[in-house]
């Protein structure tokens, strides 16, 4: 119910599709002037001054970059100057005009009759001057025409202003019978504490927080700070500190939560733990408690004490096991186990703490769980997903989206309805769609995410990297949007970025650049999100992390291995079953890529019809998950490969030259997807008999060198010596 936050409630309010192509477009607009901003940030900021280039752009370069990044709450006020608004100052404005429209921007009603009451304006004074310009009237309700100029008007107002405009309102509302906003603006117009009002705003802020307006109740929640003592004060910022970590604010969030460590109060301490935890762990990037016999309660402290030790630990299990941290989770599944016990709560911390973490550690436990609960539902429909069925695994997520299936989560209780339980929901949705294949469909739903919720905080960053994996797949690159929301990462989250760089690459044709990428990332460990994202297994043999993988990708990972590894002698009996398996794959896009590598692999070993029709058939799988990069690189491959020739072979009516491709030139477009750029080098030359020493000379590199790259020409190609390779080339050029 804070002036601005609690009127509009941008974190609850659905974008429509124009608002959100804005939203992104600003973004990059931005980012081109050297503004990085989340999403979601910047959706804020157009709810509330509208979406004129010149005017966001005045304002974001005055915001923080906290602010910008979206880990502190924007001013409210925004700073919107008289030039951005084109305007003079108070000379524009009658002293009525300026009071009624203050009445209007600090307002919690829209109400006309409560503006005519409060100003003694009548209907008709409305609709000339300056209130009929400024002023949007329907319906018996009114609002300020041009949301930059109530900015502006509101940062503008005096302190005698503002006491004489609460005054006014609280007198209203008084005498309407609304003490909740009485007592807020009684609070706002104060010049002095006013004790009196905490009882009344406190359970608003509560109330607030638990239906989801998450920005609303943080600034309600700040506002009684300001004005209690003792319980209450330490009440109000454990709520504000819970609010500011729901809507994604973690620096606002560490702060308020954190003032409550040592001297808060012990049942507000008690509550704070768990948000602390996950403020503290996602802003920095690790656990803020290393030993837990520091922390843990003593044996004589209450139930309630416990039962926030056992929510604390339960979320810094969870949080290891996002960040494939094995032993850190089960020592602090370990202080669960005992304080669940401890706090009497028969399992329901104990029980979804588990079964996440399991989850995420890629237990593969089948035991049935009810998703009623946002904790269970996303466990429920992960699990289903893993079994193969991903479409009765969304509707868990679209029941609970709805609102069908939302019943209190005694584990991650206070999170259910903001805006960071629907950043987990929807970047779950996204990574399942693209498990599913449609890559379009996850492309499109995550730029939706983006705009409305902190998308990159869940899961240690998964948002990102899918935002990351799916523009690459559609345009062949990360796009400015998207390196924006990383940029806005807080520093505790780093995904890695060398394998999005791998796949520009390699969709570009740069095969060595792409080779190149991936090494760095396999010397770096191969570091990857805990629930399994595409990568580029094409030119493996390199592996992440151990991840939680869907059968379809499981499947299409043991082809690659295949396919990549099979000997020369052993391709006629390995191919058939291969591409017979390929068929299962459900994945329009996981298929292609096997299909792609397929097609590439038997056109090097000979056989160029049964190669041109797998890289065909990628191509229209490709086409069809909306792998639009994907696709076009396939098409490009596929005219390096001879598509032009094969065509003109069909017209009766026009020769074909013989000599129109020469067989080696043919043979070098087939094996550039396969060989660096110095292999291909140094293995051509080879073809065209030259010795290691004439390479050396030629290439300016030691015979060492050289014979370090023909050895990895000859295990890529599956040859053992220079004849072979030399056949080889001739033998796959005559095929395309």
């Amino acid at each position: 119910m804070g002036d601005t936050e609690a009127r509009r409630a941008a974190d609850s309010r659905p974008l429509t599709a124009p608002d959100a192509r804005a939203v992104l477009d600003g973004v990059s607009d931005l980012r081109a002037a050297g503004l990085s901003i989340a999403p979601h940030v910047l959706a804020r900021v157009h709810d509330r001054i509208g979406i004129s280039r010149d005017v966001v752009r005045s304002v974001v370069q005055a915001l923080s970059e906290s602010q910008r990044h979206g880990l502190r709450a924007l001013p409210v006020p925004l700073p919107v100057s008289t030039t951005d608004v084109g305007i003079g100052g108070r000379i524009l404005l009658s002293d009525a005009e300026r009071a009624a429209l203050i009445v209007v921007t600090l307002g919690t009603t829209d109400r006309v009759d409560a503006l005519l009451a409060i100003t003694g304006l009548s209907a008709a004074d409305l609709s000339v001057g300056a209130l009929d310009a400024h002023l949007d009237v329907n319906a018996g309700h009114v609002s300020m025409r041009d949301p930059a100029f109530a900015e502006w008007i509101e940062g503008s107002i005096s302190p005698v202003e503002s006491a004489w405009a609460h005054r006014k309102l609280r007198e209203f509302h008084a005498h309407e019978g609304d003490a909740a906003r009485a007592a807020w603006h009684a609070a706002r117009g104060a010049t002095a504490r006013m004790p009196e009002v905490v009882p009344l705003l406190l359970p608003t802020a509560r109330r607030l927080a638990d239906g989801g307006q998450s920005l609303a109740a943080f600034h309600v929640a700040i506002e009684v700070f300001d004005h209690a003592d003792g319980a209450e004060a330490d009440e109000a910022r454990q709520v504000a500190g819970s609010a500011a970590l729901c809507a994604g604010l973690l620096a606002d969030a560490v702060a308020w939560l954190g003032s409550l460590f040592p001297n808060g109060s012990a049942a507000q301490r008690a509550r704070a733990l768990a948000p602390l935890v996950i403020a503290e762990t996602t802003l920095r990037g690790a656990v803020p408690i290393a030993d837990p016999s520091a922390h843990r309660p003593d044996d004589e402290d209450g139930a309630s004490t416990w039962d926030g030790w056992a929510h604390a630990a339960g979320m810094a299990a969870m949080l290891s096991a996002e960040r494939g941290a094995d032993a850190a989770m089960r020592m602090w599944l370990s202080e669960v186990r005992d304080a669940d016990a401890r706090a009497g709560a028969d399992g329901t911390i104990r029980g979804p703490s588990v079964a996440l973490c399991w989850l995420l550690s890629g237990d593969e436990s089948d035991a049935a769980l009810e998703h009623e609960t946002l904790s269970y539902g996303i466990v429920a429909a992960v699990r289903l997903a893993l079994g193969g069925e991903i479409d009765r695994a969304l509707e868990i997520l679209a029941r609970h989206e709805a609102g069908i299936d939302g019943e209190p989560d005694p584990f991650l209780h206070g999170l259910e309805r903001t805006p960071l339980a629907a950043a987990y929901r929807c970047v779950i949705e996204v990574l399942l769609r693209l498990w599913q294949g449609d890559v379009a469909a996850a492309r499109a739903r995550l730029h939706e995410a983006m705009i409305r919720y902190p998308i990159g905080l869940p899961f240690a960053g998964l948002g990102v990297v899918l935002a990351r994996r799916l523009d690459v797949a559609v345009q062949g690159e990360v796009g400015p949007a998207v390196r924006s929301l990383t940029e806005a990462l807080p520093t505790g989250i780093r995904p890695d970025l060398l394998v999005d760089r791998a796949l520009e690459a390699y969709l570009a044709g740069a095969v060595q650049d792409a080779g190149v990428q991936l090494r760095l990332w396999h010397d770096r460990g191969g570091p990857g999100p805990v629930l399994a994202v595409p990568g580029l297994e094409e030119l493996g043999p390199y592996t992440s992390m151990d991840a939680v993988e869907p059968p379809d990708r499981m499947l299409a990972l043991e082809l690659y291995r295949r396919i990549r590894t099979a000997a020369q002698g052993a391709w006629q009996r390995e191919y058939p079953d291969i591409a017979e398996r390929a068929r299962s794959v459900r994945s329009p896009f996981e298929r292609g890529r096997v299909e792609a590598l397929l097609g590439t692999t038997c056109v090097i070993r000979g056989d160029r019809a049964a190669g041109r029709r797998h890289l065909h058939s990628a191509r229209s799988l490709f086409d069809d998950a909306g792998a639009d990069a994907w696709r076009d690189s396939i098409a490009r491959r596929l005219g390096r490969l001879g598509e032009q020739i094969e065509r003109l072979a069909g017209l009766d009516t026009v020769p074909i030259p013989v000599t129109i491709i020469d067989p080696l030139d043919a043979c070098r477009a087939a094996w550039a997807p396969l060989l660096t750029e110095r292999e291909l080098q140094v293995a051509m030359m080879v073809v065209d008999g030259a010795t290691n020493r004439e390479i050396a000379d030629d290439l300016g590199l030691s015979v060492r060198t050289v014979e370090v790259h023909l050895g990895r020409v000859f295990v890529k190609l599956d040859v053992r010596s220079r004849v072979e390779l030399t056949v080889l080339a001739h033998r796959t050029g005559q095929h395309i």
